[in-house]
């Protein structure tokens, strides 16, 4: 995806990401209409969704490995950092510019070293240039913050979508999961009995209705020092900069994964 991002019909491949998560983002509308996450725990079970969907109504990964791939990516990759992070706690924190830059800031610069993973002499190797970094992440910094600001502005639209609209959504997108997921009937039925457990189980939890408030020069702020974190950080590291292996990263990611997803359930219990 990067290596095609950078040829010559790069905004191709960026419309058909674009494209591709429209269904997810759909799936996280609705479940702001259904029940407004005001915990961090909360969004979590409704990033589980929006994983699932992800990894089982757009492409049929979770049927690799499974039980061990309904967890990666959908509910130790997409939950935590898509949702969490990037949908919830990123709109929230556009009014405190002192920990938006924090946040930010640690985000880039591990950005910046995760990086590494292109310079070399291996197969996937791309060896970018400082130019053609920078180009990434400014596209990139810019796409971000503009999702910030729209979930901000317009997030709280959601509670106007009919309750049947919500519904339509959720039951189109496990339609699409059937259709990924028709090759392999016992597993898909299995995720559809966990999706819908956990829908059931974050309608039971308390509606949090509030609206993010922004403060556009600390956002700014704040997002012109991710940019900068990230590509200072790869301009400053080198090839010869060991990488932590991907395989252990998905490892402590789906065990983290699981932990949380787990304490979500029993929270939203407790708080019922």
């Amino acid at each position: 995806p990067v290596r095609r991002f950078l040829g010559p019909d790069g905004w191709r491949g960026l419309l058909e990401m674009w494209g591709f998560y429209l269904i997810p983002a759909a799936v996280w509308i609705a479940a702001l209409r259904l029940r407004w996450p005001g915990r961090w725990w909360q969004a979590l079970l409704a990033g589980g969704l929006v994983g699932w969907v992800t990894e089982a109504a757009m492409v049929p990964a979770v049927y690799e490995a499974p039980p061990l791939s309904f967890v990666w990516t959908s509910l130790a990759w997409h939950a935590p950092v898509d949702v969490v992070l990037g949908l919830w706690l990123l709109p929230r924190l556009l009014d405190r510019p002192a920990r938006l830059a924090a946040l930010l800031v640690l985000v880039g610069a591990a950005m910046g070293i995760w990086a590494n993973w292109t310079r070399g002499t291996h197969d996937e190797a791309l060896n970018l240039g400082l130019a053609d970094y920078a180009f990434l992440i400014g596209i990139s910094t810019v796409l971000v913050a503009l999702g910030a600001f729209i979930q901000a502005a317009y997030g709280p639209s959601a509670r106007h979508l009919p309750g049947w609209g919500a519904w339509a959504i959720l039951a189109g997108a496990a339609g699409l999961m059937v259709l990924q997921g028709i090759v392999a009937p016992i597993w898909l039925v299995a995720l559809l009995l966990i999706a819908a457990a956990t829908l059931w189980v974050l309608l039971r939890t308390p509606d949090c209705a509030t609206e993010p408030q922004v403060s556009e020069r600390a956002a700014l702020t704040g997002f012109a020092a991710f940019a900068g974190a990230a590509f200072g950080a790869y301009a400053l590291s080198s090839a010869t900069w060991p990488v932590p292996d991907v395989e252990f990263l998905a490892f402590v990611a789906f065990c983290a994964g699981t932990a949380l997803f787990c304490y979500g359930l029993v929270r939203a219990f407790i708080s019922h």
